[in-house]
């Protein structure tokens, strides 16, 4: 049977089966009637979350599939919605899955604040093997790491003692996999 439920103001329709499908989940138990429920004003089960981060758990109890949002931030909220909805399997797939996904973000300002920033943030061994093209093409003095291996920060011109260089002079790298 299908239902409609409110969940932050936005509605979802789905089948009961597939909101119970984890019975030891927090939703398992609601829809098995063993918890109890919140309604909005129209009666139907209200369950104050975000919708843009529950539309990911939803999928995931269709289908045991999961899309991880690119968004870091996103990425958090929804590990740590699995966690609120008691979804061990879906908490697991979202650690390990950012864990694999590499994060570039590229500031740059003008006159004598910030210029030409990369940062990386993602898996040790991509993090290693960035830091060893970088240390080829411009030395280990223009940029810093983590010690954990996670973060590197590269200066890309000559304004903060780092060397200027066209992006494509940093070669070609293979793709990094993204779930």
């Amino acid at each position: 049977s299908t239902i409609t439920i409110n969940v932050g103001g936005k509605l979802f329709t789905t089948r009961v089966e597939t909101l119970s499908r984890f019975e030891d989940s927090l939703l398992g138990g609601m829809f098995d009637g063993r918890l109890p429920v919140s309604r909005d004003s129209a009666g139907r089960v209200f369950i104050d979350r975000d919708p843009k981060t529950f539309r990911y758990v939803l999928q995931y109890l269709r289908d045991g599939t999961l899309s991880v949002p690119r968004d870091a931030c996103q990425a958090q909220a929804l590990l740590a919605e699995s966690r609120y909805f008691q979804l061990a399997d879906l908490e697991s797939m979202c650690s390990s899955a950012w864990k694999q996904v590499l994060v570039a973000t590229f500031y740059s300002y003008k006159g004598d604040a910030l210029a030409n920033i990369l940062h990386l943030d993602g898996p040790p061994l991509e993090i290693k093997r960035l830091r060893a093209l970088f240390n080829g093409l411009l030395g280990p003095e223009h940029f810093a790491y983590l010690l954990d291996g996670t973060v590197l920060t590269v200066c890309l011109d000559g304004a903060h003692g780092g060397t200027e260089i066209p992006s494509h002079g940093l070669g070609t790298c293979p793709p990094v996999p993204v779930l």
